[in-house]
């Protein structure tokens, strides 16, 4: 799943990353934790929807391996209580996106060279993944804000759109801490391997 949560409770808030939703609760990657069976407001800031309020309940905290994928120091399990209708629709429509790119696997390719980035794309679609290519870094940008087709994995080269390969790395790790951010080298078809790789760790952590 994409986006932020935002736990309130009266010493004050907790922000974290949206590690998996469901109608029932959600799951938060964060650095802090509140203490266990705490009622909290929850905020919820996902892709392109406005911010839902839910009130739930904390009732797990685990602390993570901290070679685990993803940010943050704890796994924190909220349940919802009383989800309204309208908020309900909206969280329904999430996990579809969700499902959905798990069966596509989208990849943004991020690259500056056409013919290469025609040569990884086609490594991708080979893979059973379907390859997204932004001709700009605005297109970039949109494709990894869209709700659908909810893409979890981009591929960087060393520049593109006049931006050098680290700054972007650095950006979209800042803007999109969900997304697993992978390194064209040189061959397409080991990169495109890196790609499978990422959403590998999708599959099998749920972390998204």
């Amino acid at each position: 799943m994409h986006g932020t949560a935002i736990l309130h409770d009266d010493r004050g808030v907790i922000r974290g990353i949206v590690e998996n939703l469901s109608l029932f609760g959600v799951s938060v990657l964060a650095d802090a934790a509140p203490p266990a069976g705490e009622t909290l407001d929850v905020e919820l800031a996902l892709e392109a929807r406005p911010r839902l309020w839910l009130l739930g309940h904390l009732v797990r905290v685990v602390r993570r391996d901290i070679a685990a994928p993803g940010p943050g120091a704890m796994r924190i399990a909220i349940d919802f209580e009383r989800v309204p209708a309208a908020v309900e629709e909206i969280l329904e429509d999430e996990v579809v996106a969700a499902y959905t790119a798990s069966q596509e696997r989208p990849v943004v390719i991020v690259d500056g060279a056409e013919g290469r980035r025609a040569a990884l794309a086609e490594a991708v679609r080979a893979r059973g993944m379907t390859p997204l290519v932004p001709r700009t870094p605005l297109e970039v940008i949109d494709l990894l804000s869209r709700r659908h087709p909810h893409a979890d994995v981009c591929m960087v080269s060393s520049g593109f759109g006049g931006v050098e390969g680290r700054a972007l790395v650095s950006f979209l790790t800042e803007t999109f801490p969900w997304v697993r951010i992978t390194t064209v080298r040189t061959d397409p078809d080991d990169a495109a391997e890196q790609a499978r790789a990422a959403w590998r760790e999708v599959d099998e952590t749920g972390w998204r």
